[in-house]
């Protein structure tokens, strides 16, 4: 395997994302991690990426479409889903493509602010109902009772 797989170790930012673009596939097989900031920036390069079935995983990964998702408590799937993707240049490069897409539409700034957008106004709307108070037969009830 370490003629395959490179251990670069700590390396400052840059590199990392020069290595995303020129590395066919990406692998994080963490046990537990807040925010999966790493495995969407792979993605965010067009790189394959391999992830947990753990933490995050499921909810940044739909396994076979935007990247696989293993469990890392089995070092044989592991290494399957590794050999799996050097062996399918075509898989690999769907994967790829999918990612950076999912990635695109569900995490850019854009895509992020327009979500907040829609977050925020719902919450105006709601309190906008709630403090006008609403007439209940002759009974009006105010936010205190609606939210």
């Amino acid at each position: 395997m370490g003629r395959t797989i490179h251990y670069h170790g700590f390396l400052p930012r840059e590199e990392v994302l020069e290595i995303l673009y020129s590395a066919p596939v990406a692998f994080f097989p963490s046990f537990s991690e807040a925010f999966a900031l790493a495995p969407m920036e792979a993605m965010a390069r067009a790189c394959a990426t391999i992830y947990t079935t753990l933490a995050s995983g499921p909810e940044l990964v739909e396994d076979g479409r935007t990247g696989l998702l293993v469990d890392p408590s089995h070092p044989e799937r592991l290494t399957a889903a590794i050999i799996r993707l050097l062996q399918d240049p075509s898989l690999t490069e769907s994967l790829a493509t999918e990612g950076r897409r999912h990635i695109a539409a569900n995490f850019s700034l854009a895509s992020l602010a327009a979500k907040n957008e829609e977050f925020y106004r719902n919450c105006v709307a709601k309190f906008d109902s709630c403090s006008r108070g609403v007439d209940r037969g002759g009974e009006v009830l105010y936010a205190s009772h609606l939210c």
